[in-house]
Formats: structure tokens, C-alpha cells, sequence
């Protein structure tokens, strides 16, 4: 869990890619796996049909289109890296 940026709730940025307080959209923790943050197991056995579901799904809640009105300071908040450490 993790303090969100805006309202200080605490979020589970994993799970959930936005506040469940202030609908903010929440950066990742650093060190997370793709495969975690579209909630599938880290296996070769996984199937296409699972990852298409599974990333449609995400890029939905994450879609910049969703978020074209952000706040200024959400717009110029460093984005964290998007490949966790030795990938």
C-alpha cells in the first residue's frame, strides 16, 4: 500500500490504477512486473486471449483520453520508470 499523491488515501497501485477517495490516477511502485499489474500469473503458459483481455482491460482504467484535463500538477509529475529494475 501506498499514499495517494493527491488526497493522501492509501492505494493499492498494483490493483488499482486510480484512487478509490479522488479518482486520481496513481503512478506505479517501482519494481513491479507487468505481469502483476495486469493481474496474470508470471508464466509462458499464459494465452494470448488472457494478455489481450487482461491489457484491454488495464489500458482502459489508463487511457490517456480519460485523463486530458489532468491537473497541472499531475502533468508535470516525473513519470516513474516503466520496466521494473533488470528487466
Amino acid at each position: 500500500m501506498t499514499l495517494c499523491w493527491k488526497c493522501n488515501a492509501e492505494v493499492d497501485a498494483v490493483t488499482s490504477p486510480r484512487c478509490a477517495a479522488c479518482k486520481a490516477l496513481q503512478p506505479l511502485p517501482l519494481g513491479v512486473g507487468h505481469f502483476a499489474v495486469l493481474g496474470l500469473p508470471q508464466s509462458f503458459a499464459v494465452t494470448t486471449e488472457a494478455l489481450e483481455t487482461a491489457f484491454r482491460a488495464r489500458s482502459s482504467q489508463v487511457h490517456p483520453d480519460r485523463f486530458a484535463r489532468a491537473e497541472a500538477k499531475r502533468a508535470t509529475r516525473p513519470k516513474p520508470c516503466s520496466f521494473p529494475p533488470g528487466m
